[in-house]
């Protein structure tokens, strides 16, 4: 079943940024509210499921499960009032310190890596490798060179049907008409 992406991005959205936890039942209450059209339970867990594999959220403990942010601890409780110091402290007495969510507040499931996307990554790689370019540096390189001379392409072409619709002659000319002095042509 593919996973719905409304309901994904809704997840991703909801997800506390102070590491506290929102039980199942909350989750769907809330993505009910923000849903265009009604979902399933299997479409819900498809989508729970999708923002844990992106690492956008740790499966809650406890009852009721849910979500919480990745790598939080949850926040700290109030003292409570018999004061038997059962806070959670560090040695210096201060609370501790809050790790920093891997993912970015405002990141939709379609920014992160997926399988397909990281799956044409590695086959980059391995062409690198095999073509004798083992140096990460040296493939970071190669990749820049390629996604320049990409760019500057792609700005050609849309210069060239601009001229085409417009039946003027080009106004700015990236790679030169014609061929080098060794004969080959520039694009």
């Amino acid at each position: 079943m593919p996973t719905r992406t409304d309901l994904t991005d809704a997840l991703l959205a909801l997800i506390p940024e102070n590491g506290s936890r929102l039980s199942n039942e909350q989750l769907r209450a809330a993505l009910a509210e923000q849903a265009d059209e009604p979902f399933s339970d299997e479409e819900f867990g498809a989508a729970k499921d999708h923002v844990v594999a992106m690492g956008a959220a740790e499966k809650a403990r406890g009852p009721g499960g849910g979500l919480k942010a990745p790598g939080l601890s949850p926040p700290a409780r109030p003292a409570s009032p018999s004061g038997n110091g059962r806070g959670r402290r560090n040695d210096n007495g201060a609370a501790p310190a809050t790790v920093q969510p891997s993912i970015a507040p405002g990141t939709t499931s379609a920014s992160v890596l997926t399988g397909e996307l990281r799956n044409q990554i590695d086959r980059i790689w391995d062409a690198f490798w095999s073509g004798g370019i083992a140096n990460p540096l040296d493939v970071l390189e190669q990749l820049t060179y390629l996604l320049f001379i990409r760019r500057l392409d792609e700005l050609e072409i849309l210069e060239e049907r601009r001229s085409q619709r417009a039946e003027q002659p080009m106004r700015r000319r990236i790679f030169p008409e014609g061929a080098d002095e060794q004969d080959r042509p520039w694009s």
